[in-house]
Formats: C-alpha cells, structure tokens, sequence
C-alpha cells in the first residue's frame, strides 16, 4: 500500500475513533444526568482532575519517542515501555499517598475512597502493551482503534448499569476503571508482541523525556489556567458558560485534528535527513491540515451565533463570543503540534519545552491583566496572545528544522495563507449579505456554508492551476483527493 494511502486510510480510522468515542462519551452523560446528581459528577471530577494533574508528570513522551525515529529496535521498545512503567508506577503511589490529606482539603471525606480506587489509574496506563506503538508505526490503526473503541463501550455499560442499580457516583469510578482495565488486557490480547523489562536505552530517552514531561505540564498549564482564574474571578454563570463555549470549542481540535495530524506526522518522521525530503513533508503536512482546521476556525469565528443557539439554545447566546474566539485556536493548535512534531523528530525537546514556558507566561499575564474586563473580553485577548505566541514558534521552528529550505517553503505556503485569508475576508462579508435576506437560524448557516464551500473550491482550484500544479506538493495533495473521492465512490456504489 502506498504512503498516501496509508496516510488517508490511518487518518479516516483515528477521525472516526475519536468521533465515535465522543458520541458514546456524549450518550453515556445524557443518561447518567437522568440518574445521578449534580454533587455525584462534581465530587467524581474534583478526584479525575487529581489524577488527571498528576498523570501530566507522567507523560515520558514514550510513544512519541518510538514513533518520531526512523527505526526502532526491540530493546527500545522494551526501555520505553519500562520506564513508563516506572513513571507511572510511582505517580500511582502519590496519588494514593494523597487521598487522606486531599479529603481534609476539600473538607470531604467521600474523596478518600474515590482517590484509593482511582490511584492505580496511571500504572494501568503504564501497562499498556507497547505492540500499540508498532501498530502506529506501520500506520496500521484498525486494531488500536477496535481496541480504544471496544474499551470505552465496555466501560460505558458498566457505568450506566451500576448507576441505574444504585443511584451512587461510584457507577463513573468503576466505569473509567473498567475502560482503563479493558484497554490494557485487550492490548495484549489483540497484539502478538510480548514486552519485557528492560533498562538498555533508559539513559537515551530521558533527556527526550525529561523535557517532555516539562513541556507537557506547562502544555496543561497553558490550556487550563484560564479556566482556574475564571472559576475564582467570575460568577458561577458567566464560568458555566466559558466551560460550556471551550468544551464546544477544543472538539475539532482533539476529536477531528488531532486523528488527521497523528498518521501525517508519523510519515514525516520517515526520511527526514535529506533536506529536499524534509521540506517537502514538512510543507505538505502543514498544507493538509490548514486546508481543513482553517475553514472549522473561520465556520466557528463566523457563526457562533448561530451554532450557539442551535446546540444550546437562546440562554446562552449573550456568550457566543467566547466560542467565536476560542475556535480560532483549532488553527494555532494544528500548527504548534505540526512545530512540536518537527523539533522532537530533531529530538529538540528542550526548545518546545522553552516554547510552552513562554506561551504560558504570556497566556497567564494576559489573563490577569484583565481579570477586570468582561469575560468575552478575557478570552479574545487570550486568544490573541496565543496566536502571536504560535506565529513566532512557527517561524523559529520553519527556520531551525528547514535551514537552507526555509525560503522555498515560505514561496511555495505563502501563496495558500494569502488566499486563505483573502477567503476569510469575503466570506466574513457574504454571510452579513446573507443575514439581511432571511431570518431563519438554519437557513441562514445552510445558504452561509453553501457560499463558503462554493468560495472554498474555487480557491483551491484557482491555487492549483496557478501556483501548485507543477510542484511535488500539489500532486501529493491531488493524489491524496483523488484516493479520497476514489474511496467515496467506491463505497457508495456498495
């Protein structure tokens, strides 16, 4: 199978995974809301950000050391894996260590179980078999996503059926200790490779993972400092709406982005010493994925509105704004992880580690520089610093990773950006030109995204002909369209 077709095929799979687990994720909480009371998910998600916290000093960056090299033998598999073990073996053990002094904290003794039964959550994840990582690397994604899948199923039954039998919040531990359990005995189930302990290359990977785990923890600062000082600084229904309008928000982005980015960036791991080679990739990834985050980020700016009162009805609207700013990052999030991806495969994880301590400083003094504001006017200048915190990486990475490449890469994405955001800009005036024609929620967002994807298509066609046709990129990119519309066809006709 050729590399496109893999890459096509990988990215539909993780696409479809991530959907599916949030539409069972998103089943399993309308039910459960009918069930259980408010204080039950409250109390279960004081413990989960816990762990949760916890869990981010754990993130070895494992996976993506073995995916990022271009060959990986056993006994480096096997030293990933235990070192994993280790990690996370011992954040296992706080965790558990601070169930009794974070229920005097919180003043609520109910934490002590909850934080006993959940502490063996991040060993367990340690646990997974590492023939998963192997499956990536061949881009062969059908099992782990049968896996993932299958898993969260399970655990979802589980959970509804104790909490329609007990009423108790201890149906959301069990069910998340199920889904946890299921997906590390099913991967040795499903995998043939058998790890075993081993501490040969441990020493290799720790400078890689000591400024993973650094980049990780500010990573989750930098995404979830906002939330803290808004919970503290505003009512309680001004923060309900921001933690509604962000969720919306980050779901194409982990859920759509995130699947497509994973399969493309394996494959510019592969070949990456030649410099024409490295270019050529590192453009035609980010290529790929602006062409699909960039009309989700300008869908979302546009029609907050109407996207609001559709999902969440006319309660919320006087909020909308905050989704319309925070879908701009499905953008800056697909080109920081495009920088990111660039500087591990260069195993510069100390420079994406220097990248996220700055973003989060600048994040944080934007934030409290205007604790003050209304909250739509906090969050359009988080946003803001954000996106010029991105530019300037994606820059500086374009430079360090590309080297005597970087001018032909600006000439050949420097056309696209500028149609991107000359499309951008006509659309932003249709869709006002549409609004006067009709007052209808629906009908205005179905005739608005039909003048967009019309606009859309006739820019990429115009790209192509003009500045793409005769260029690696553009024939990549028209393979990739053409095994794509092949694939519809084909199961359509079944």
């Amino acid at each position: 199978m050729s590399s496109s077709k893999k890459v096509l095929k990988s990215a539909f799979m993780l696409v479809g995974n991530g959907l599916a687990q949030k539409l069972i994720g998103l089943v399993s909480t309308l039910v459960l809301a009918r069930v259980l009371l408010p204080e039950d998910f409250a109390l279960v998600a004081i413990a989960s950000l816990v762990i949760m916290f916890i869990e981010v000093f754990t993130i070895t960056g494992s996976e993506q050391y073995i995916l990022s090299k271009r060959s990986v033998s056993k006994s480096e598999v096997n030293s990933a894996w235990t070192l994993d073990i280790i990690v996370k073996g011992t954040a296992s053990i706080v965790a558990l260590s601070l169930a009794y002094p974070l229920s005097l904290f919180y003043e609520n003794p109910d934490l002590t179980p909850i934080l006993l039964a959940l502490g063996p959550v991040p060993l367990l994840s340690g646990l997974f078999n590492p023939g998963l990582w192997r499956l990536k690397r061949q881009q062969l994604y059908t099992l782990v996503v049968a896996i993932q899948v299958a898993s969260k199923i399970l655990g979802v039954i589980t959970t509804i059926c104790i909490a329609v039998l007990t009423k108790s919040y201890w149906a959301l531990i069990v069910g998340q200790l199920v889904t946890t359990l299921a997906t590390c005995l099913l991967s040795y189930i499903v995998c043939s490779y058998r790890p075993s302990f081993c501490m040969q290359h441990m020493s290799k990977q720790y400078g890689f993972s000591t400024f993973m785990i650094g980049q990780e923890l500010f990573g989750y600062l930098k995404s979830n400092i906002d939330t803290f000082f808004i919970s503290k600084s505003y009512s309680n229904a001004e923060f309900g709406n921001f933690h509604v309008m962000k969720y919306i928000a980050v779901i194409p982005s982990l859920n759509i982005m995130l699947p497509i980015a994973e399969p493309l960036l394996v494959e510019m791991s592969k070949h990456n010493k030649d410099i024409k080679e490295r270019a050529f990739k590192f453009t035609v990834t980010l290529m790929i994925l602006l062409l699909i985050a960039f009309p989700i980020s300008l869908v979302m700016f546009v029609h907050s509105e109407q996207i609001v009162r559709i999902l969440l009805g006319e309660k919320w609207m006087d909020y909308h704004k905050i989704l319309s700013y925070m879908g701009l990052l499905v953008t800056s999030f697909v080109v920081a992880n495009h920088c990111k991806r660039a500087l591990i495969i260069k195993r510069k994880t100390n420079l994406v580690f220097v990248y996220e301590i700055l973003a989060t400083t600048l994040v944080v003094f934007s934030v409290v520089s205007h604790l003050d504001s209304s909250i739509v006017v906090l969050v359009r200048e988080r946003v803001y610093i954000e996106l010029w915190a991105v530019l300037v990486f994606f820059l500086t990475t374009a430079v360090y990773y590309l080297r005597s490449a970087v001018g032909m890469f600006f000439v050949k994405v420097l056309p696209m950006l500028i149609s991107l955001a000359l499309l951008g800009a006509v659309y932003v005036k249709l869709s006002h030109g549409i609004l006067l024609f009709t007052d209808s929620t629906f009908l205005f967002l179905a005739l608005s995204l039909f003048v967009f994807l019309g606009c859309f298509l006739i820019t990429l066609l115009m790209n192509y002909s003009i500045f793409y046709r005769h260029t690696d990129e553009g024939k990549y990119c028209l393979k990739i369209t053409q095994k794509l519309i092949g694939s519809l066809k084909n199961k359509t006709a079944r």
